[in-house]
C-alpha cells in the first residue's frame, strides 16, 4: 500500500483537531457565505471547544463552524468530538463524544463502559431539519496486565457512514499495561431507534431504546486506532476501509490498517450490510 499525492494543509487556527472528512458543497456553501468561492474544503472535528470547523484546502483558512447541539459542550476534558463522517445519501454529518458527557453519566472504567451521544446533524443548507441524537453504549475497557499507574479508558474514536442511517463505529480502549490498546468495529443501524435530543442529562440512566450494535471486527494489534474512512470498491466485492493509528506519544510508528468490508454471509447487499475480514 502506498500513499501518493500528499499535500500539507496548514490550518489557520490552533485547536485539538481529531478527525477530518471532505466537506461537500451543501455544507461549505452556507458556511462560506459572503467569502466568495473557497474551492475544495475539509471538515475538521475538534474536541477542545468542541466544534466542527470548515477549512479551505487552499490556504487553510477557517470558514465557519457547523452548529452543534448544546449538550455536546458539556464534554469531559479530552473526551469530546473524536469522530466525524458525512452521510453519502443526504449529506448529514455524523459525530459523537468520545466518552459520556459530564452530565450524562460516568466515564468508562475497569469493568464498566460509558454512554455517549451519537449525533446526526443536518447540513447547514437544510437547517430546518432537526439534529437527531442516539444513545450508544460503549464496551468496557479491555482486560490488560497492569504495568504502571493510571486508569483505563474506552470510547468512540471514529465513525464511517454507509448511508441509509447505517454506520461503522470504531471503539478504542486503552489501559496502563499490556496490551495497551484494543479496537472494536461495530455495525450500527440508527433507523427505528429513539431520538434522545429531549433527554437533557443522565443519559446513562435513561430507560429507552439504545442503539443496537453488531461486532464485525476486533483486533489484537495493540495500536491506537483513532480514524476510519471508507476506501474504494475491491475487485472481489465489498469496499476497503482504512483506519489510522496514532502512536499515543510512545516510541512506535504511526500506521495505516486496511480492512476489507464485505457483505455478511447469507445477506443481500443493500448496498452494504457488512462484516469485516482481518487487516490486509
Amino acid at each position: 500500500m502506498a500513499v501518493r499525492d500528499l499535500r500539507v494543509v496548514r490550518v489557520g487556527a490552533v485547536h485539538d483537531f481529531e478527525d477530518v472528512v471532505v466537506c461537500t458543497a451543501a455544507i461549505r456553501g452556507p458556511l462560506a457565505s459572503g467569502r466568495g468561492e473557497p474551492g475544495p474544503c475539509l471538515l475538521l472535528a475538534e474536541e477542545g471547544t468542541p466544534a466542527i470547523r470548515c477549512v479551505a484546502q487552499a490556504g487553510g483558512g477557517v470558514l465557519g463552524a457547523v452548529p452543534l447541539p448544546e449538550p455536546l459542550a458539556r464534554r469531559r476534558p479530552n473526551r469530546g468530538l473524536e469522530s466525524l463522517a458525512v452521510d453519502p445519501d443526504d449529506g448529514s454529518i455524523w459525530t459523537a463524544n468520545e466518552e459520556a458527557l459530564a452530565t450524562d453519566g460516568p466515564a468508562a472504567r475497569e469493568g464498566a463502559g460509558t454512554t455517549v451521544r451519537l449525533v446526526r446533524l443536518p447540513p447547514p443548507a437544510a437547517a430546518q431539519r432537526a439534529a437527531r441524537q442516539y444513545a450508544y453504549d460503549v464496551d468496557p475497557p479491555h482486560g490488560f496486565v497492569r504495568i504502571f499507574a493510571g486508569e483505563p479508558l474506552a470510547g468512540v474514536s471514529a465513525i464511517a457512514a454507509l448511508g441509509g442511517g447505517r454506520l461503522l463505529v470504531l471503539e478504542r480502549s486503552a489501559g496502563p499495561g499490556l496490551p495497551p490498546f484494543t479496537n472494536r468495529l461495530y455495525a450500527v443501524d440508527t433507523t427505528n431507534t429513539a431520538d434522545v435530543a429531549a433527554v437533557d442529562r443522565d443519559l446513562a440512566a435513561w430507560q429507552g431504546r439504545r442503539l443496537e450494535k453488531r461486532l464485525v471486527w476486533e483486533d489484537a494489534l495493540g495500536c491506537n486506532l483513532e480514524g476510519l474512512c471508507l476506501g474504494p470498491p475491491l475487485p472481489a466485492g465489498g469496499r476497503a476501509a482504512v483506519a489510522v493509528a496514532d502512536n499515543g506519544g510512545m516510541d512506535v510508528p504511526n500506521r495505516l490498517v486496511v480492512l476489507a468490508v464485505v457483505p455478511a454471509p447469507g445477506r443481500v447487499p443493500s448496498p452494504c450490510p457488512c462484516s469485516t475480514r482481518s487487516p490486509c
